[in-house]
């Protein structure tokens, strides 16, 4: 299978900036910088690589989860194949990872997306946008 080229969207790219503020934060938040190296490079390569492989929400949209420590915990980034690219429409960071970490060796393998876009719309600009749902509520 012939590789994939991923574009990031603005919604994509908005939603990094949020979670990760350029030069970090106070509270030691990862920087953009650092996600754009570390996690980002992760995610773009799945996409490329292996869209046929991933988990999917619904027909149209891939989900990778993923983990890079140190910097990063749980991370679902959220695909969507636009013609014969992959764009990257969103991510959601899984807020409880270190927590569920500390002083357990074993990782569950559930990580909880307390927000999963619904649906995909394909602009006639060639755009995407994804709105998404309310917090899930999960136990």
């Amino acid at each position: 299978m012939a590789r994939r080229e991923v574009r990031l969207s603005d919604s994509f790219l908005a939603r990094a900036s949020d979670l990760y503020p350029s030069g970090g934060s106070v509270k030691g938040q990862p920087s953009l910088e650092v996600f754009k190296t570390e996690a980002l490079p992760v995610a773009v390569r799945a996409f490329a690589d292996s869209w046929g492989q991933l988990s999917y929400h619904d027909i149209s949209i891939r989900v990778l989860v993923t983990a890079i420590p140190p910097f990063f915990g749980a991370i679902a980034f959220f695909g969507v194949l636009v013609g014969d690219h992959v764009e990257l429409v969103d991510l959601e960071e899984d807020p409880d990872y270190w927590l569920r970490l500390n002083g357990s060796s074993a990782i569950s393998g559930k990580y909880l997306i307390r927000k999963l876009p619904m649906k995909v719309m394909v602009l006639p600009s060639g755009s995407v946008t994804v709105p998404s749902c309310p917090p899930l509520l999960t136990g």
